[in-house]
């Protein structure tokens, strides 16, 4: 009876200690899961921080799970501390880390690219600071109306002619299964590697891929603009030398900041810097110019100083050429002018922008350069308009009385008539016949819903010309390498079809424009009264009151902004109103037309965004970092999405795949995958 009674107590003992191990277990694994998550949000955090992350990584999860106290990554460093092999904070798991995190980005990525009919791709090269040639590619696709933009890859190029470009991102493409004959079009820069027509990168997408286009950035057009002129203007290209060589003045020289910043103080002015004019970014060259006139008067007075110092003959050069009359005006012209081209060059940089949009915003320029020819001085408050007070103070600076000669001999006059009319009629120019719509792609300014006539009488030849060109265009047969290639429309459905979009097209904008005029009537009237009420009562009722009030005046004037930047009938608002509705299943043809619109990239910003981010990531400091992880990287901090607790899962299930034996053999995992 007693054996009984004591092999009873030794299994129940022993089935107690089995318990407890597996809840142990079970625990162990729980904790282990929710702090993988955490490393893998952490690790996600450092890089879109441009962080350091194998140099950072471990000492910044011990800071928050011991610094901070958070519980779970505390338990589970004090765990791992006993467990060697199996902590997860080394320099190798980090990198693992980014990679599978990377690779979960890029499978979403090229799925979504995969199940679109049409894309575009964007395009160019650049070097990092390994002195590597990366070409970063950028793939713009159209959902539900709204244009995405994806970040595919970053590409080691072992040449930069146009062969070399065009193989390595068809091999990318095969290996990622996207075909490239979906490719509609391509944003690319005016380099003959890109552009050249016989032997350039769109030569040989033109021989590959049907139905193709071969846009020109209109960002890098703008600047061309500028950069044809300004050789032929004597006095324009003196002022470029001048305000790269004041920013690299003062820009390497502590002690001559620092009098620059003096001198800003004892005028009672916020101390600001230099801006460097870049040769090719002429939004930058607005910018500097706008600097060096904001602060144009201690500016002055510093160079004065500097020299009294160091009597460096430089110094005195600039500070002569910046005080000449026909300088002064060539900056206070120069600066009215670029301060609204830049209005256009900043409205290219747009990530979601449509080329449709571009004539509107191009003739608003023209208009404004126009006239700025008839009345050089106008708007008020303008640069040009402020000369005699520029004159001023650079007549009675230092050494003045040398100067007072040359500006005697000045005319105001002289410089509108043979510089500043004839720049301008060659900047509107040059900027008509950059900005012209070339001949393949006028048949999509019909889409446009601000050309549709608001008059029934004009509607029934709207059009007509337009959807014939893109009819031809995508609605017949094309030859690739001597092969027919068929029609990605049918021509004569697309004509039907743009029949019932008229009719779409003139309700949607007549209510549309209607319920806003409406909606901003109402709101001003509400304004209105919200303001006279606020000063009836301003003496009657309390503080509180009273700032409870203008809290609500300040929230109408942001409806009446916003209602009037959205008056028009744009074609954003058309497509995805067009995609929500029964007419974009019913007329597919005129869907995907909308949708290669839509595609039509306007400039290669989002590739220039892509090399910033490279040069914030790839430093000196981090030039060693291998090609892999720099593309993972930029993925990453790329990523359009926000990653949810059910996308770190999935991401965490990817690692527990990767092809790491190492990894595999680790306690940890072989936890984690018996209870997942």
């Amino acid at each position: 009876m007693f054996s009984i009674v004591l092999d009873y107590k030794v299994q129940h003992t022993i089935e107690s200690l089995n318990k407890k191990k597996e809840v142990k277990k079970i625990k162990e694994s729980e904790i282990t899961e929710e702090a993988i998550q955490k490393l893998l949000k952490i690790t996600v955090f450092m890089v879109k921080k441009h962080w350091a992350h194998t140099y950072n990584y471990e000492d910044f999860v011990r800071f928050i799970g011991m610094g901070l106290r958070d519980e779970v990554l505390n338990e589970y460093t004090t765990y791992s501390e006993s467990h060697k092999n199996a902590t997860y904070l080394s320099a190798s798991t980090v990198t693992l880390f980014v990679k599978v995190i990377s690779e979960w980005m890029r499978g979403k990525t090229i799925k979504e690219v995969i199940e679109c009919e049409d894309f575009t791709l964007l395009l160019d090269e650049s070097t990092d600071e390994s002195n590597r040639s990366e070409l970063s590619l950028i793939v713009r696709t159209v959902k539900n109306g709204t244009v995405l933009n994806h970040f595919l890859e970053l590409l080691q190029l072992r040449r930069g002619d146009a062969m070399t470009i065009f193989t390595t991102v068809e091999a990318f493409l095969r290996k990622e299964e996207i075909y490239i004959t979906r490719t509609r079009f391509a944003g690319m820069d005016g380099c003959t590697t890109m552009s050249g027509e016989h032997n350039g990168v769109q030569k040989l997408f033109s021989d590959t891929t049907p139905h193709f286009n071969y846009i020109h950035c209109r960002h890098h057009r703008l600047a061309l603009c500028f950069a044809h002129l300004v050789p032929q203007f004597q006095e324009f290209s003196k002022f470029d030398g001048l305000l790269l060589n004041l920013y690299l003045l003062l820009k390497h020289s502590g002690v001559k900041q620092a009098i620059f910043e003096e001198l800003q103080n004892a005028y009672d002015l916020p101390t600001l810097k230099l801006i460097k004019a870049a040769v090719t970014r002429w939004l930058s060259h607005g910018k500097a110019c706008a600097r060096v006139l904001l602060r144009f008067e201690s500016l002055v007075a510093a160079l004065d100083a500097i020299y009294l110092r160091k009597k460096e003959p430089a110094v005195r050069g600039l500070r002569d050429e910046l005080v000449k009359p026909k300088m002064i005006a060539t900056l206070c012209f120069l600066t009215d002018v670029l301060e609204s081209t830049n209005v256009l060059q900043t409205f290219l940089q747009g990530a979601r922008l449509n080329f449709l949009q571009l004539p509107s915003e191009v003739n608003k320029l023209v208009v404004i350069l126009q006239n700025k020819i008839d009345h050089p001085e106008h708007p008020a408050g303008c640069y040009f308009g402020k000369l005699p007070e520029f004159f001023e103070i650079a007549s009675r600076s230092a050494g003045g009385r040398y100067n007072n000669r040359s500006f005697e001999t000045f005319s105001k006059e002289d410089f509108i008539a043979k510089t500043l009319k004839p720049f301008l009629t060659a900047l509107i120019k040059e900027i008509n016949t950059a900005f012209e719509i070339p001949e393949h792609l006028k048949g999509f300014t019909i889409l446009d819903p601000s050309t549709v006539p608001t008059d029934t009488e004009l509607l029934g030849d709207y059009g007509d010309e337009g959807i014939k060109l893109l009819a031809d265009f995508y609605g017949k047969e094309s030859q690739q390498n001597d092969n027919a290639v068929p029609a990605i429309i049918n021509g004569e459905a697309l004509k039907q079809q743009f029949e019932v979009f008229k009719s779409y097209a003139f309700k949607e904008k007549l209510d549309w424009e209607t319920k806003q005029t409406v909606a901003l009537a109402t709101t001003n009237q509400q304004l209105l009264s919200e303001t006279n009420k606020k000063e009836s009562l301003k003496s009657i009722v309390s503080q509180r009151k009273i700032i409870k009030m203008g809290k609500k005046i300040k929230n109408l004037e942001k409806e009446i902004q916003v209602l009037n930047k959205n008056s028009k009938y744009t074609f954003e608002i058309m497509i995805k109103n067009w995609m929500n509705s029964p007419y974009s299943l019913c007329h597919p043809e005129f869907t995907r037309m909308l949708n290669l619109a839509a595609l039509i990239p306007p400039s290669t910003a989002e590739v220039e965004r892509s090399f910033s981010l490279m040069k914030l990531i790839c430093t000196h400091l981090r030039n060693r970092l291998s090609q892999e992880n720099l593309g993972n990287c930029m993925r990453i901090c790329k990523y359009n999405d926000t990653l949810t607790d059910e996308d770190y899962k999935e991401i965490m299930k990817l690692w527990l795949s990767a092809e790491d034996t190492k990894t595999k053999s680790r306690r940890v995992v072989s936890r984690l995958q018996e209870q997942i």
